[in-house]
């Protein structure tokens, strides 16, 4: 569901009052300054709330009044000045028919009624409009609503709302033994490039074939998010059912990231032709499909599992099995912040590194949980990951980090050997000399 159209929009337009003369003052009284109350683009729709300071825009730009990847300037304050004189300032660029924007004002909206708000491309004023300051938040949780309902409304509010999405509408991740894929996939089948969430042991095997991954549609340039419909037990490839599924979105700027569970019931796999948008409440659930509180774990069950062990890094995990596919985003060294009440108490997640330049952290974090130590020996060629073909676990396929990579093993271990034993050696122990940690979560709390 489109985040605009769910939280709907205020566009208000207020004339300006001419000036007046009196007939008995010689003197021309200058007239008040020019309130920039016309809109010029009708397919721009803005709600400015006064509660967070943030402003709201949807643009419209099939008609092309903005060109293609044109950049653009959104310039706002709180008081009827012109365009230039205005304090506030966002730029966006033209990257896609329809365009959100979230804005975090850089100024109070405390003790304002209104905001004018100009956007420029080019050096040309594109739209002009004011907008009264809304004084309720969209966003608020409903009374007696599933928790998932109004987790995903505040999940809204910092990031977007999740569009109705189909598992097979996703990319097939692929499995493959000695780079070719199999003609049967029995129980405990080994392959290249296993899934590396340990199923531990409920699945057929780490290469049960037909997960598929899918980047989720948000019209907000600064959001991404990704669905992952897993597949534990072998079922034909365009099957309906999945035994797991779950969604992550993101904003970069913030950091503000969201997690969507399902119950992992094995033998209980789910319709994944209809993921429900979390926030759908259960009576507009279109008949005969299931509702989001039978759907998706509560957030506080959620919270439970503690995601962040293995997204520890950032929000989105990569690995050789993942990046078989384009789907998943990445934001390698950006702002993690956890938004939700229920993940208040998700432990505080520390980057590990050294003191001196080190190759391994040179393109990315290293997480102090998974990442620190699985992820960390799976990648350099120290332990195979469960389920790996042996035959294929071999230079330079079992050195996938550092991403630069070799010509051969002894090269290899020249230019990164002594940067993998410091960093190891730091994950064992970061209170050493010559390592260091630093936060890389931040809770919300609300």
């Amino acid at each position: 569901m489109n985040i605009i159209k769910t939280i709907g929009f205020l566009c208000i337009a207020a004339a300006a009052t001419p000036a007046c003369k009196s007939n008995s003052d010689k003197r021309t009284d200058p007239a008040p300054p020019h309130v920039p109350t016309t809109v010029l683009q009708e397919s721009v729709k803005i709600r400015a709330q006064k509660n967070n300071n943030v402003i709201w825009i949807q643009m419209d730009n099939s008609s092309g009044w903005l060109g293609d990847k044109q950049s653009y300037d959104i310039l706002y304050g709180t008081k009827s000045v012109t365009c230039d004189k205005h304090p506030g300032k966002f730029q966006g660029r033209a990257d896609l028919s329809e365009i959100n924007h979230r804005i975090v004002s850089e100024i109070s909206f405390e003790d304002a009624s209104k905001v004018y708000l100009c956007i420029k491309s080019q050096d040309k004023l594109v739209h002009k409009q004011a907008i009264n300051l809304s004084t309720t938040n969209s966003f608020a949780p409903i009374e007696n609503a599933p928790a998932i309902v109004n987790y995903a409304r505040r999940c809204a509010e910092e990031i977007s709302y999740v569009p109705t999405m189909n598992c097979l509408d996703g990319e097939i991740v692929p499995i493959t033994v000695n780079g070719k894929e199999p003609e049967n996939y029995p129980v405990g089948l080994k392959c290249d490039r296993p899934a590396m969430l340990d199923f531990v042991n409920l699945a057929d095997s780490q290469c049960v074939p037909y997960s598929r991954i899918q980047k989720v549609s948000l019209k907000d340039p600064d959001t991404v998010g990704a669905m992952f419909c897993r597949r534990y037990k072998y079922r034909e490839k365009d099957d309906k059912l999945f035994d797991d599924i779950n969604i992550i979105i993101h904003r970069k700027s913030t950091g503000a990231t969201c997690f969507f569970q399902i119950p992992e019931n094995i033998g209980k796999p789910l319709d994944g032709r209809r993921v429900p948008p979390p926030h759908e409440l259960p009576d507009e659930t279109p008949s005969g499909e299931i509702d989001v509180t039978e759907f998706w774990l509560p957030p506080e069950k959620t919270a439970a599992r503690h995601c962040i062990r293995c997204h520890d890094s950032d929000p989105f995990v990569h690995s050789p099995y993942i990046n078989q596919t384009k789907q998943v985003p990445s934001n390698p060294n950006g702002l993690y912040t956890i938004v939700g009440k229920e993940f208040a108490d998700v432990p505080q997640i520390f980057g590990i590194d050294t003191t001196d330049e080190n190759i391994c952290t040179s393109c990315h974090r290293i997480g102090h949980r998974y990442s620190c130590n699985d992820f960390f020996e799976y990648s350099v060629g120290n332990i195979p990951s469960k389920d790996t073909l042996m035959d294929f676990y071999k230079f330079p396929h079992s050195h996938w980090m550092p991403a630069q990579g070799a010509e051969n093993l002894s090269k290899w271990e020249s230019l990164y050997g002594r940067d993998v034993e410091r960093l190891r050696s730091c994950c064992e122990n970061s209170e050493q000399d010559f390592c260091r940690s630093f936060k890389i979560t931040k809770n919300l709390g609300f």
